[in-house]
């Protein structure tokens, strides 16, 4: 149920033309599913208790939610400021990487 609800809003998001999703200024990630936060926490537990069965799972839920904390935990001090990947991506510019 929740993969479905996720599913549907996203679609709903992406479907919505670029002037009506663009509020401009800058955001920590996808304001329209922010109050997903919670249902995607509870779809959490079942893979964490996977344990003994599937280490690799279990490590890659535990990897998942440590980059989830700490993108959330990025803008507490001032939630104005670009996101993590944003400012990352800056940084590589800057010291010239290139991926292409």
């Amino acid at each position: 149920m929740i993969a479905a609800v996720s599913v549907t809003c996203i679609a709903f998001f992406l479907a919505r033309p670029l002037e009506d999703r663009n509020y401009g200024g800058m955001t920590t990630g996808f304001r329209w599913l922010f109050w997903l936060a919670p249902l995607w926490l509870v779809a959490i537990i079942p893979a964490a208790r996977l344990g003994p069965g599937m280490p690799l799972a279990t490590r890659r839920v535990y990897l998942l939610l440590a980059v989830s904390v700490g993108s959330a935990a990025y803008a507490v001090w001032n939630p104005w400021t670009h996101p993590w990947i944003w400012n990352f991506l800056e940084y590589l510019e800057q010291i010239g990487w290139n991926a292409s």
